[in-house]
């Protein structure tokens, strides 16, 4: 009897010891895993963030002139960022920051009807409005990607990058005070004159 039970506990340690080596050694496999996808996502948002800063700094002109005709154009395509292309182990992610990072594709939707919206309703030939809106619209995308960047390196344990003299985000965060400045300002005048 006492070798039955001594060979049941004997079963059951062993069990015990194979569900706690797969458990271990999952947990080391995901914490990798979830390393590798943030490097990579990061610096896919760094990438798209660099993009934003470039349409911010699109005024429609081309080296400060109009184009022929006298009209401003955009110079600089709107970027993508296109998540779902990046491979890797997206559920080793934390949930609520894996859904922020797979939303940013619909912020970008919601920014560019905004912008399409402003544009439609501007004038011709400088389209002033339509470029601050388009500026301040990708601003706010280039901040939240930049944003989401350093949320998942901070998760991920990576290093700070050193700071540079010029940063996108330094770039982006002055021209949309500008804006909001600027329209703040407007508004007020709007305001007196009623």
């Amino acid at each position: 009897m006492e070798s039955a039970i001594s060979g049941f506990v004997g079963v059951i340690i062993g069990a015990l010891i194979a569900v706690f080596k797969e458990y271990y050694f999952q947990k080391k496999k995901d914490q990798k895993d979830a390393r590798y996808l943030s490097a990579l996502v990061s610096f896919e948002l760094e990438r798209y963030a660099s993009l934003c800063a470039d349409v911010v700094g699109d005024n429609g002109l081309c080296q400060g002139q109009p184009d022929e005709r006298g009209y401003s154009r955009t110079q600089v395509n709107i970027p993508k960022f296109e998540p779902l292309l990046i491979k890797g182990e997206w559920t080793t992610l934390p949930t609520g920051l894996m859904y922020e990072i797979l939303d940013l594709p619909h912020h970008a939707e919601v920014a560019n009807s905004k912008i399409d919206s402003v544009f439609e309703n501007d004038n011709p030939p400088d389209w002033s409005y339509g470029f601050e809106e388009r500026q301040h619209q990708y601003a706010n995308l280039g901040i939240k990607a930049l944003m989401l960047s350093e949320k998942l390196k901070l998760q991920a344990g990576f290093p700070k990058r050193a700071d540079n003299r010029w940063t996108p985000m330094n770039f982006m965060v002055e021209r949309l005070s500008e804006i909001e400045k600027n329209r703040f300002e407007a508004s007020q005048r709007a305001m007196s004159s009623y």
